[in-house]
This record gives C-alpha cells, structure tokens and sequence, in this order.
C-alpha cells in the first residue's frame, strides 16, 4: 500500500498518515496537493490524505474543493493535534533572526507569535518539513522554520522557542482519499458522510452540516456525526433538494492524534 502526501519526511501529513496507518506505511511526498491527489487518479498510490481546515487558521485554500472535484472517495479522517516550534541551526536569540520559513498555514497559526518581532521577514515552503530542511541546508543562521518535533529533529535543527501557536488547543483535520468506494453497510456506527450536489435548492437545512459552495453551483455537504440508518435519511433528504447528488463518502469519525 502506497500513500501520496505533501512535503518532506516528518511534515505534518506524514506525522497524521503515520499516525492513521502505522510507520511502516510506503509513502509517496510530493510537493502541492494537486499531485497528491493526481498520484492517486494516475495509480502511482493507493490512498492519499490531504488537510482541509484548522481551528486556528480555518480552511486550507482550495482543498475541499480539490477534495469534491477529485473523482475520489473519502474513506476517513483523522485529526492532529499539532504543536508549532521555531527551530533553526543553533540556539540564538529571536531578535537576531531575520527571515522564517514554513507552510503558509504554519506561518498563518503562528501569527501573533512574531507580533513582538515586525523585523523578522516570513517566508513561504510547500511545506513545514520542506521548511525544515531548507534551513538545516542553508549557511544562514539567521534564517529558522516552523516545524513539529519529528522534523526538527530529522534535520538535526535546534529548538528556539516552543509552541509558537496563536492558540494551544490547535487542531487539524485531514481526510483519507482513495479511488475505493467504502460500502457504508460495513462501516461501524457513528459515521459521517460527505455528498457533492449539484444546483442544491435555497430550501437546504441549514442545520444540515457542513457546507462549503464553490463555482459552477457545486456545493458540498458533511453531515455531523449519527447511526447510520439516520445519515443515509439524511441523504435522501438532500437527494429530494438537489438535482444532482453524488455520495462522496460514509466513514467513521476520525480520532484526534498527536503531531507535536
């Protein structure tokens, strides 16, 4: 079995796809989320799993989207708990750094952390791993990332400041994608769903769940968790509101993890 997912070893998505499948797992790292998911339309993997929103920072830009038009099927989620570290080659003090890399989210999440530090220059990575590694690489000790504890110590970088994050109870939700359709009579009670409608109706519920709409009168629905007998109701109703409704999911709620 091979996973698809995006930065370096030890970036946040591999820390959540090891944490859901085990350590052992054959791992395909790629460098956006659009050949995450074509690696896995193309069968170069089997499953992929791609972050799609964070209590701190909201949703990932783009990702549900990606997620509904990707032709796949959600089969799961987990969410990690994650904890941001400022990391560079040695231990100096903040004031002396002028530039920080990490993921737009990771740079998003630590925010106020760098309020007290206007000098200091942001700097955009495909990923925090990638961040990561592109200090442990560079001469300039100036420079630092933002970055789990795998990563840093991967990279053999130095912890500067610990827990960087705008809040501490800052979580992010990843789905499990694959071409595979799970059979929702096999799923174990309490699941969730996930549907794609097409042209849904002003009437939608909205209580119904989740809901993000996108261009071309596409929207997409979760429903909250729920026995099964009562989320396949639901879809029925959504069915009655819509032209078009396309089930891309039933699957079980994810567990939260540690990614510090």
């Amino acid at each position: 079995m091979r996973i698809s997912l995006l930065g370096e070893p030890y970036s946040f998505h591999h820390v959540a796809a090891t944490q859901y499948w085990g350590i052992d797992t054959d791992i395909l790292f790629l460098d956006d989320f659009d050949e995450v998911i074509k690696a896995v339309q193309n069968g170069l993997a089997d499953h992929c799993i791609i972050a799609v929103e964070n209590t701190v920072a909201g949703e990932v830009p783009g990702n549900y989207k990606r997620v509904v038009n990707s032709g796949l099927h959600i089969e799961g989620e987990i969410n990690l708990h994650l904890a941001m570290h400022l990391a560079a080659k040695q231990v100096v003090p903040v004031e002396t750094l002028h530039a920080v890399i990490s993921h737009p989210m990771a740079l998003k999440e630590t925010a106020a952390f760098f309020l007290n530090y206007p000098s200091i220059k942001r700097i955009s990575a495909s990923s925090t791993s990638a961040a990561v590694k592109t200090v442990a690489e560079s001469d300039d000790e100036g420079m630092a990332a933002i970055g789990n504890t795998s990563a840093i110590r991967f990279y053999n970088l130095q912890i500067i400041v610990k827990n960087i994050d705008n809040l501490p109870n800052n979580i992010t939700r990843f789905l499990i994608l694959s071409k595979q359709y799970s059979n929702p009579d096999a799923t174990s009670s309490p699941v969730k769903a996930s549907v794609k409608l097409l042209s849904a109706s002003p009437a939608l519920p909205v209580s119904i769940g989740l809901r993000r709409d996108f261009d071309d009168r596409i929207t997409y629905v979760e429903l909250p968790e729920g026995p099964l007998a009562l989320i396949l109701e639901q879809i029925d109703r959504l069915r009655a509101a819509a032209e078009d409704v396309t089930l891309l999911g039933v699957y079980p709620t994810g567990e939260t993890a540690s990614g510090s």
